[in-house]
């Protein structure tokens, strides 16, 4: 799997995210420029796990449900934020089409804060999701999981401010689907 850089740029991006203990849950959108100069919207959403850890802070009540930690942060498309989009090398000479940014993700996400903080995500797109659930599910089938994240059309990293529920830092790994 090797990445070039796609003349698709990142403009902007504006997303949310919460953890509870080991789940976490991330979605929002992103914004990005395609080679013709249209700035495109893609909406995305995602599940899965992570590992945190919190500041200690005297006299600040820990946020829980059930006694487990929660933490969460925004950021809207004003909040500062930078991105880099890449094209799979398999694509050939071609760079990107909208289509092949919309499908299965999945991505890496961590994030750093203290009420405002900040977040990074790494992203590979443009993913088969029939291959992909198929090989999350199916414990028979799991090779498919890694081929099919093999075939991504590209990846996207971007990164910025956010403001939340936060005392600590994290990193989770999600998948989900975007469109």
């Amino acid at each position: 799997m090797f990445f070039e850089p796609s003349k698709w740029t990142y403009e902007t991006g504006a997303t949310g995210g919460i953890g509870i203990a080991i789940v976490a849950v991330s979605g929002g959108a992103i914004f990005l420029k395609s080679p013709k100069g249209n700035v495109e919207r893609f909406v995305f959403g995602g599940l899965g796990a992570g590992w945190s850890a919190g500041f200690k802070i005297p006299k600040m009540p820990k946020v829980a449900i059930r006694g487990k930690n929660v933490a969460g942060a925004v950021s809207t498309k004003d909040f500062p934020s930078v991105g880099w989009v890449f094209r799979s090398a398999k694509l050939g000479n071609r760079d990107l089409t909208a289509d092949d940014i919309r499908g299965a993700v999945v991505f890496v996400e961590g994030g750093l804060g203290l009420i405002g903080g900040a977040a990074v995500d790494g992203m590979l797109f443009g993913i088969n999701p029939v291959m992909l659930l198929a090989g999350i599910t199916n414990p028979a089938l799991s090779m498919l999981t890694s081929r099919a994240i093999a075939d991504a059309a590209g990846a996207v990293i971007f990164g910025g401010l956010n403001v939340g529920v936060q005392a600590g830092g994290g990193i989770a790994g999600l998948v989900g689907y975007m469109r």
